[in-house]
């Protein structure tokens, strides 16, 4: 074999697994922290003290994440619509909180400030996750 050969070897399983296609039913990557919490393509998250201190300890769970892009507010908040039930959260009836088990979650996608002369809209996604104890039983 010549070695100009090797650099596309060495490519060919790269160019594989980009062309694989996802099952829809599997949404793309999920938070590092919560990994029942997916974050669209291309968002990226953003250090804050808030994001150091978010936890996990058995199932409570508790923290604020920020993660930022390029994209479209409603495109945004229909992601979550479609996805977050795919994950076994439940909406509360008029409001924008999720629920599964003791684990609540709100979702806030807003437009992120413009640095300078941008001319693309950047998106801010806050996730907000918080436990919630289940009542005392009677006795």
């Amino acid at each position: 074999m010549s070695w100009t050969k090797l650099p596309l070897l060495l490519a060919l399983p790269l160019l594989s697994a980009a062309c694989a296609s996802p099952s829809r039913d599997v949404p793309p990557a999920a938070l590092s922290h919560w990994q029942d919490v997916p974050v669209p393509r291309g968002f990226q998250a953003v250090e804050t003290v808030a994001a150091q201190a978010a936890f996990k300890v058995g199932e409570f769970r508790h923290g604020e994440l920020r993660y930022e892009g390029i994209g479209n507010v409603e495109a945004v908040e229909n992601y979550y619509l479609e996805r977050l039930p795919l994950h076994g959260w439940d909406k509360d009836l008029g409001g924008r909180t999720w629920r599964k088990g003791p684990s609540r979650l709100e979702v806030a996608v807003t437009f992120a400030p413009k640095k300078g002369s941008e001319s693309f809209q950047r998106i801010w996604i806050d996730l907000r996750m918080r436990s919630e104890r289940s009542s005392p039983r009677p006795q």
